[in-house]
């Protein structure tokens, strides 16, 4: 027996008559509604596209919390980064002020930092002179690698 027969059948008579008559009428609406296939599928895709829409406007939250919290994570680096650059400085006046008293000298300072000269960078840092070795397939000689930096 069909849905909408059952409604009919149960009809009521006096003052709720018109109150059961509505809601008959919607629950014949919604049933007529929901028997189109068509219709189904819209209402399921309405769904899913409210659902993304709940979706991205949390993670469009959750974006702009992390692009404060990296703006705030870039002020301390940058304050960090000034506050080890004053360090630095500070090493190199005590290295150039009294260099006989200070443990570290400043050219090593410099060669830490990676302050030094070319030149004195080939010959503090230069690696090992290679050994020529001959290799099967290979022709010439092996390129040096360049002296390596050491920055902080």
């Amino acid at each position: 027996m069909p849905l909408g027969f059952e409604l009919r059948a149960k009809g009521c008579a006096g003052a709720g008559d018109i109150e059961t008559e509505r809601e008959r009428e919607g629950a014949e609406e919604v049933i007529n509604f929901l028997g189109k296939k068509d219709n189904v599928v819209h209402l399921f895709l309405g769904g899913a596209f409210v659902a993304l829409g709940v979706r991205s406007a949390s993670q469009q939250g959750d974006i702009d919390e992390l692009e404060a919290e990296k703006e705030s994570l870039r002020r301390r680096n940058k304050a960090m980064q000034e506050t080890m650059w004053g360090w630095r400085q500070s090493l190199f006046n005590l290295a150039a002020s009294d260099p006989s008293s200070f443990p570290v000298p400043l050219s090593r300072l410099r060669a830490i930092y990676g302050d030094e000269d070319e030149s004195d960078a080939a010959t503090s840092f230069a690696p090992p002179p290679s050994q020529n070795l001959d290799i099967p397939g290979e022709t010439g000689a092996p390129t040096p690698s360049p002296a390596p930096r050491f920055t902080v």
